[in-house]
């Protein structure tokens, strides 16, 4: 075997541990606060590392079953994992969240306080930095020789939430039965983008699915769940055997939601009559399009890839603040300030106070951003680029509406790109990233609240993730 075989070998490792909290917590995901009354099933955190040999092409891709990534966790851990492991280069651990909404929170003062008894952020984020950098460094320390397989179905998970009305607007979960209604603002994306990896021996070990879907079919529920990918994972390990890894991603999906805006009705009737809860239909159609797959796959194992990785940071636009905007903000601070009590103590366990709290919370963000655009201060995000032989790993920090996302794979030059959303930079977690038709539009997901950077910046992120893809592949 030539020196050049050798470098390019690909050693592979995986880990997975238990992410649950062991007490209640404040659940992630609604405006209203929700503390946790029980574990509906196991949040987990999965990691792959890949790479060559001792090399710094290199990459640990770590998932995990929570709403967000936020900057103090992905950069805790990786301080925690350069403790622990001295031949990795830290900034190339790459963190995303499936954006399960039945998740503990991480990010302190996004609710009131937790009352006694109950997790706090801080004390859960503790837990979880020490969690994950574990999880990583086993991942690591557990590197084999191995070969991968690149694959493509679809299945249908996401759906656009978005529905457009005559008069020019749109609204997030909006009724579709109606006179005025005209369609759905954009596409919808049913690919199935998935990797599998194989031992030295041609043995499956594991596979990492990416989606255009977040998972929140159980997103008003006050409890701990990993969605549909509790119901996927069990279904998976049924079909390839119980030591099967599932490193899940969630792509461009800002725009998208399990829940089916046009068809809901037939939708929930036949599964009814199926006796199918939705988390299982959608595990049914995940395992399937796997399935579908496997026996081409595992016939075209490669053991030998070039690699590369890339990390950069990028000063991206807020989005303008209307006058207008701001004095609406201001005066929303006012008034639901007058509906709180002057303590935030105890208003947690009230649904209609603490989505007050959480309200005013949104408003006084509009206006640091309005303190920031009059500096003329941009967002900075780290993004990264990862090559694995003829596919890309492409992620962002934001719920990134499908059409940037579209773009990127159509234009890329890997054969094959993976996007991961909500994988978090330094910056932390950015927010909706919607296109000039959704900001023209309105609603919840491309408001000045919900959404921090302009489609022109989602544009800028399309081409310099692309400039990085050109450069590696030239």
């Amino acid at each position: 075997m030539s020196s050049q075989a050798n470098t390019n070998m690909v050693m592979i490792g995986w880990a997975v541990g238990d992410i649950t909290p062991v007490e209640p917590v404040l659940v992630s995901g609604q405006f209203h606060a929700r503390i946790s009354e029980k574990v509906l099933d196991p949040i987990t955190a999965t990691a792959l590392a890949i790479g060559h040999g001792n090399s710094n092409k290199q990459a640990i891709l770590l998932s995990c079953d929570l709403l967000w990534i936020d900057g103090l966790v992905l950069n805790s851990v990786r301080e925690a994992l350069g403790k622990r492991i001295t031949d990795f280069d830290p900034k190339h651990l790459i963190i995303n969240a499936t954006h399960t909404h039945n998740g503990p929170e991480t990010v302190d003062n996004m609710y009131p306080p937790a009352p006694e008894g109950v997790m706090s952020p801080a004390e859960y984020r503790e837990c979880l930095i020490e969690t994950l950098a574990e999880i990583a460094t086993q991942a690591w320390n557990t590197r084999e020789p191995g070969g991968f397989s690149r694959a493509f179905n679809y299945a249908v998970v996401g759906h656009n939430r978005r529905p457009t009305y005559s008069g020019g607007w749109s609204a997030m979960y909006g009724s579709v039965n109606r006179d005025d209604f005209v369609g759905l603002e954009g596409f919808e994306d049913h690919g199935l983008d998935m990797l599998f990896t194989w031992d030295a021996d041609s043995n499956l070990t594991g596979i990492i699915i990416n989606l255009a879907c977040p998972s929140q079919v159980s997103e008003a529920l006050s409890v701990i769940s990993a969605d549909f990918w509790h119901e996927t994972r069990l279904a998976m390990k049924e079909a390839f055997g119980e030591n099967l890894f599932i490193l899940p991603q969630v792509s461009a999906a800002g725009d998208m939601s399990p829940h089916p805006i046009v068809h809901k009705t037939r939708e929930t009737d036949m599964l009814s009559r199926m006796g199918l809860s939705l988390r299982e239909a959608i595990a049914r159609r995940i395992t399937r399009a796997v399935i579908e797959v496997f026996d081409v796959v595992q016939k075209d194992i490669s053991t030998h890839a070039e690699i590369a990785h890339t990390v950069k940071e990028l000063n991206l636009p807020f989005r303008k603040l209307t006058a207008a905007e701001i004095a609406e903000s201001q005066a929303e601070i006012e008034r639901l300030t007058k509906e709180l009590p002057a303590s935030p103590e105890g208003i947690t366990g009230d649904g209609t106070l603490s989505a007050k709290w959480v309200s005013r919370e949104w408003h006084s963000g509009i206006l640091e951003r309005a303190k920031l655009q009059e500096q003329g201060a941009t967002f900075k995000i780290e993004f990264n680029v990862f090559r694995l032989g003829d596919i890309a790993f492409c992620t962002n920090p934001f719920e990134l509406y499908l059409d940037f996302g579209l773009a990127i794979k159509a234009r890329s030059y890997a054969f094959q790109t993976f996007l991961i959303q909500l994988a978090c930079g330094r910056g932390g977690w950015g927010g909706y990233l919607p296109t000039a038709k959704a900001e023209s539009k309105g609603s919840y997901g491309a408001i000045p609240g919900s959404c921090s950077i302009s489609a022109d910046g989602g544009w800028l992120l399309v081409k310099e993730t692309l400039a990085i893809l050109k450069n590696m592949w030239k």
